[in-house]
């Protein structure tokens, strides 16, 4: 057991585990320069090699307080290593705090809360791991790494999500009165993701003033044999969550007497059980998310035992902490945070869905950086030099608490820094009038909203915008909750075809509102705020129902031009209508019905008014496929549209017939209809002239040959004004696909330049690589990666180098590998499934040895012995037989990852292969070696060439080199010496591989081959060092 009830016992804890005891317990808080009259003691408990644990008695646990005292230890020097622990002066609570400077030099704060000395098994397997009895141990950079390992918030959300799994599978088993496992899962994640809501609202002891009250209810249950679903889950969810108290508001929906026995003459089960008097009831929260479910709780008999809550309790629920702080990045609790409900919506896609609607994840800081970055680039256009420099200032800038100061430190070029006197970038009152004015009237919608998070970062980012400016230029402090619900009824919007999207969204901006709010009693918690005209279920391509386009019917009018609307006093009033009674339902309690139904009798009208066939309008306006832009955001095409698209939009999104003849008709230059440039082209319609469209996408767009129309299109019909490249960086934890971050503006130019940056991994920052006009990027549109990824000097020399040979299939005749199942060769499913003509040993003699891949390395060919294939007219694609006999170099289609080098052996022997492997013999009146070519290809200078040219030879986890790419490789012919030098090479390589133990003698002799490469192409030394620059 880990008792932290005294100094003594958390010193006799840490002197268990390995650190060194301080003797001396009191220490002078006057030499810390700490004088804060909250902070009553100072104890410095241990000093091991000089990593310091101390302890700091103060009178509260407020954040505010334990991050000042860990801000000014950082602040007197930054490379202290330190464990902060934070108690009461009766040591019944403890915070631990670990901080560390990251690599952009900043202080990340990570928290442990332990209420009432109470362990959780999260507590429990932090404290042990930052043990040092067993560990290696040289100085305080080993501990602070220890420290680092164990306060990690990732470990504790992936275990989350992990168990979190298994109970939703054991929910979804074990619930009766639902026909389908799809209608399961889906009701299994609806109740879970309302108890975790619970979860965070009985933090604030909102739940009757009890902190464990969900808990100690479903042991009342056990004890007196009701059902926790049927006896407390229901009425709490129906009858008190949705429902207002009758005291204080009329209503015709009254709390039942089983619903007011929650709270009614309560008394607890569980022992230490504190109430919090002033909380006494269930609040009234609104909102919809205690309302009933029209699909699966309204005439529906479900029922769900005892157990399934025992197991989610049991083995998840109370096995975490919960915190109601949101994780900021740089300051976070190690806790179940309301982030994570989205998280778990993306996590909790089941692989054919995730296929079907290629959604994933992103992660938290990618989504503040795509943020930030719109920020700065729309009001670009919108502030004068001097006032957007203060802007931008603030944004790079916004988590620091220090903002303004006069020598601050200012990191430059991700790596060095500079003390700078920063007040100069301080808002005047006017100034900081004009940018909230302006933030006001932001428009901001993510047409793939997913589980919100694209929005939730914007909420964030907007609230501690107006927070630093109010305190900052205008002496006065913003209440949080109330900038965060006009934030979202202004600024915020969102749509998502999956209806569990919408619902999850909707939940986290709930939960968002509900962390700020700061009652003091059950009587002040404010009702939640109506969402449904603010996150919408809609499909954001497809504008169209039962053949009709509503978005087109509306262009032909000119929707969106005011000079038409001021000509239709009728349209105008609809408008203005919707408007007012969107307004009213935000904000709407018991007659929130009432208004809904008037608003969609408006829609009504608002669409007759443009269709004039009536006959074509769907009978009822009640459908959830049912989507208009034009008719469910009226206030904002009124206005031209948004002012910032932004979002992770699905990438290879599956299509039927119907939607692929409507989208190849509306978008025609885009390419195997990738989902992701749908819908930027897509976001380019939605935004108003010079609005921001932002996107993480996948990267492909960049060197598909096919995508040429889509990339001209995107940077003349709007501009393209930066790619932040993220090619090396696997963002996203349940998906290989790599990306890049583009920001474009809704206006066109003759000519400018495409900006492009690159991703420093060590500092985990972009840094400026280089800008191509379009002219350029116009002319070389087969692919823009080399363009992208090269200065102008490296690029030079990549033409440079293509100029000096001729095309390999001039002198070798070059093929893919053999197709063995195809179903449009008339193979059946069965036939493909079973792999019928594989096996592990010849069956016959036409049964040939297959090689994989990796049997292909640098120089040799190695068979695996194991896979054999049946060769002939059967086979899907069998290829000539002389690609499989007789002396020839094949290169396998993987490159090494790391080096770029390609994989090239060398073979006479009788074998097969898949396309994974090209094929390369020689032409009958050719008289360039094999071997020679065989040097060439396994060369530094074709890798480097592959890196700059191939489409796919930065495609994350398997770079590759494609059968046009080695048919177009530059062959450059040595003289006699040279050729008789690099066959005799390759040659000792022969011989060297054939022994053992000699690696370093073969990669002297590459170095040869390499030298000798470079001297071919005529390639200074100076050419050399510049092409070495591009991979190394």
């Amino acid at each position: 057991m880990i008792n932290l009830q005294s100094k003594e016992n958390i010193q006799k804890y840490f002197s268990k585990i390995g650190y060194e005891n301080n003797p001396i317990f009191a220490f002078d808080k006057t030499k810390l320069d700490f004088t804060y009259d909250w902070l009553q003691n100072a104890h410095l408990i241990s000093n091991t090699d000089d990593f310091k644990i101390w302890i700091f008695e103060i009178d509260k646990l407020k954040t505010e307080f334990m991050n000042t005292i860990a801000n000014r230890l950082y602040r007197r020097n930054p490379f202290d290593y330190n464990l902060l622990i934070f108690t009461t002066l009766d040591y019944s609570n403890t915070v631990f705090l670990h901080y560390h400077r990251d690599n952009d030099g900043k202080i990340k704060i990570r928290r442990l809360r332990i209420e009432k000395n109470r362990l959780t098994a999260t507590d429990i397997r932090i404290l042990s791991e930052i043990k040092l009895s067993g560990k290696e141990i040289i100085d305080d950079l080993d501990i602070a790494k220890v420290h680092k390992d164990a306060f990690d918030i990732e470990r504790v959300t992936d275990k989350f999500f992990e168990e979190f799994k298994v109970q939703i599978d054991y929910f979804t088993e074990n619930i009766k009165g639902l026909e389908s496992n799809k209608d399961k899962k889906n009701y299994a994640l609806l109740i879970l993701s309302r108890l975790i809501f619970l979860y965070f609202i009985q933090q604030k002891g909102w739940l009757n003033g009890v902190k464990n009250y969900l808990y100690d209810r479903f042991q009342y249950c056990l004890l007196n044999d009701k059902n926790y679903f049927q006896d407390i889950l229901k009425p709490l969810f129906f009858e008190c969550l949705n429902t207002p108290f009758e005291e204080n508001l009329f209503t015709k929906n009254k709390r039942s007497k089983q619903a007011k026995s929650l709270y009614e003459n309560y008394e607890p089960v569980l022992d230490d059980i504190e109430i919090i008097e002033s909380f006494h009831g269930i609040p009234y929260l609104n909102g919809g998310l205690f309302e009933a479910n029209p699909y699966y709780e309204v005439n529906k008999n479900i029922h769900i035992n005892n157990e399934v809550f025992q197991s989610i309790f049991e083995n998840l629920l109370n096995k975490y902490n919960f915190t109601v702080r949101e994780d900021l990045g740089y300051d976070t609790d190690i806790a179940v945070d309301p982030e994570l409900l989205g998280r778990i919506f993306e996590n909790m896609i089941i692989e054919e869905e995730r296929s079907n609607t290629g959604s994933f994840y992103t992660p938290r800081n990618i989504i503040n950086e795509i943020c930030k970055t719109s920020l700065i680039k729309y009001f670009s256009n919108k502030f004068e030099t001097s006032l957007y420099n203060k802007f931008e200032y603030l944004i790079l800038h916004l988590e620091d608490e220090n903002l303004y100061s006069k020598q601050k430190k200012v990191i430059i070029d991700n790596q060095n820094t500079e003390i700078k006197d920063c007040s100069v970038y301080k808002l005047t009152m006017n100034e900081a009038t004009k940018v909230l004015n302006e933030l006001n009237q932001l428009k901001i919608c993510d047409p793939a909203v997913g589980s919100g998070a694209f929005i939730l970062g914007m909420l964030h980012i907007l609230v501690e915008i107006k927070r630093k400016i109010s305190l900052h230029s205008m002496a006065s402090r913003i209440n949080i909750f109330d900038s965060k619900k006009e934030i979202i009824k202004e600024n915020l919007y969102g749509v998502d075809r999956e209806e569990g999207a919408i619902d999850i969204a909707q939940l986290r901006l709930w939960l968002s509102l509900s962390v700020e709010h700061n009652a003091n009693s059950i009587e002040e918690i404010r009702p939640l705020p109506n969402l449904a005209y603010k996150i919408i279920q809609g499909n954001s391509l497809f504008p169209s129902i039962d053949g009709i386009d509503f978005d087109e019917e509306f262009n032909k009018l000119g929707y969106g031009q005011i000079s038409l609307f001021e000509k239709t006093s009728k349209l105008h009033s609809i408008i203005d209508e919707i408007i007012s009674k969107k307004n009213d339902y935000f904000h709407a309690t018991v007659n929130k019905h009432e208004i809904k139904n008037s608003i969609k009798e408006l829609e009504s009208d608002l669409l007759h008014s443009f269709i004039s066939d009536k006959k074509r309008i769907p009978e009822s306006l009640n459908s959830r496929e049912l989507f208009s832009w034009k008719i469910n955001f009226p206030e904002i095409f009124e206005n031209q549209g948004f002012d910032i698209i932004i979002g992770n939009p699905p990438y290879g999104a599956e299509f039927n017939e119907y939607e692929k003849t409507f989208l190849k008709s509306k978008y025609p230059n885009v390419a195997d209809y990738e989902s992701s440039q749908y819908f930027y082209l897509r976001g380019l319609e939605l935004i108003k002239p010079n609005g921001i469209i932002s996107y993480i996408t996948t990267n492909t767009f960049l060197f598909n040959v096919y995508a040429k129309n889509f990339r001209n299109e995107i940077i003349t019909e709007s501009i393209l004004d930066s790619i932040f490249d993220l090619t090396e960086v696997d963002v996203f934890k349940k998906a290989k696909v790599r990306t890049v971050i583009k920001y474009g503006i809704k206006n066109t130019m003759n000519n400018y330049d495409l900006k492009y940056y690159n991703f420093d991994s060590e500092y985990e920052g972009f840094y400026y690589k280089n800008k191509k006009p379009i002219k350029d990027l116009l002319k070389n549109d087969k692919t823009w990666l080399y363009m992208m990824r090269f200065t102008e000097e490296q690029e030079q020399l990549i033409k440079k180098i293509a100029s000096k040979g001729k095309p390999l299939e001039n002198y070798f005749d070059v093929s893919q590998g053999l197709i063995a199942y195809d179903k449009y060769k008339g193979h059946s499913p069965e036939t493909i499934k079973n792999r019928i003509w594989h096996s592990n040993y010849p069956k016959d003699e036409t049964y040939k040895p297959e090689l994989k891949g990796e049997d292909v390395k640098r120089y040799v060919v190695k068979w695996n012995e194991k896979v054999w294939i049946s060769y002939g007219d059967w086979l899907g694609a069998p290829r000539e037989r002389k690609y499989f006999t007789g002396p020839r170099v094949l290169v396998r289609e993987i490159v090494n990852k790391q080096t770029g080098r390609l994989n090239a052996g060398y073979t006479e022997d009788e074998y097969y292969n898949t396309p994974s492997i090209i094929n390369i013999i020689q032409k009958e009146q050719s008289k360039v070696s094999l071997f020679y070519i065989l040097g060439l290809l396994n060369s530094k200078l074709f890798a480097i060439y592959n890196y700059g040219t191939s489409p796919k030879a930065k495609k994350g986890l398997f770079p590759k080199i494609l059968v046009t790419d080695v048919r177009a490789l530059p062959i450059k012919l040595g003289n006699k010496e040279q050729t008789y030098q690099m066959e005799t090479i390759v040659h000792t390589i022969f011989r060297l591989l054939s022994e053992q133990g000699i690696e370093k003698e073969i990669e002297e002799v590459q170095l040869e081959i390499d030298r000798l490469v470079f001297e071919i192409y005529g390639l200074s030394n100076d050419d050399i060092h510049t092409l070495l620059s591009i991979i190394d």
